[in-house]
Parts: structure tokens; sequence; C-alpha cells
């Protein structure tokens, strides 16, 4: 569950990396490819409550398996994105309705699933420095 959350929050870091190499392989400017970093936060900060609720209704388990699969498979679609709008699809809005699914959904779990000082280190882990 940990490294799901970290593969999520680690995606705008990586793709602000490759913003350069991605902009010469598309043939576009960097005002379009920022459509790709603020379309992910905008979309994940957005949807970020809607999710919790979505795992309050259908479960914490169903919740985060559905947002892991939203998110590959929007990873899935930049990967082989050829525009800049199938980057945006992918990324920005596919990918970002699967993070504001696993987000809340996996604090959910965590926070079910221990107690005391193992619930502690389990936030701690969630959070930590690592990612």
């Amino acid at each position: 569950m940990v490294a799901a959350v970290a593969v999520v929050t680690l995606d705008t870091t990586i793709l602000n990396v490759a913003i350069p190499t991605i902009g010469r392989d598309l043939h576009t400017d960097l005002m379009s490819l920022q459509w790709v970093i603020a379309g992910y936060s905008l979309t994940l900060a957005s949807l970020l409550i809607i999710g919790g609720r979505v795992g309050d209704i259908l479960g914490v388990r169903r919740t985060f398996v559905a947002g892991a699969l939203l998110f590959a498979g929007g990873s899935l679609i930049a990967s082989v994105a050829t525009s800049t709008p199938a980057l945006v699809l992918g990324e920005a809005i596919v990918e970002g309705i699967g993070a504001s699914l696993l987000f809340p959904a996996s604090l959910a779990a965590l926070s079910m699933t221990f107690t005391g000082p193992a619930r502690a280190k389990a936030f701690g882990l969630w959070g930590g420095p690592d990612r």
C-alpha cells in the first residue's frame, strides 16, 4: 500500500524531470505540457474528497483496487501517447482519478488495520520522507 501511494506521489516529480524530453518527442511547447502537470494535480485535489466517499460506499478494498487499476490504465495511455491531448488524458485525467481513489482508501485501510503504536508506525511509513 505504501508503495502504491509512493508511486502516485512520485508521478509528478518524475514528470517534471521528463518534460524537456517529452516536449521534444511530441513536438510541443512547455505551455502545453504544463497542463499535464497541473491537470494531474487539479484532478487529484478536486476529487480527493469524493474518492474518500466512494471508499465509504463501495468499500476500502474495492476503491483501492479500482484506483490502482485506473492509475495503471492512465500510465499505459500516457506511455503510448503520441500527442499532448493523449498525454493529458492518460496522465492528468485518468491517473488523477485513480490517485484520488488510492489516497483516501490507503489511509482508511491503515486506520482500520492497525491500532496503537503499530498504527503510528504505519502512518509514519505512509507519509514518511522516503516518498
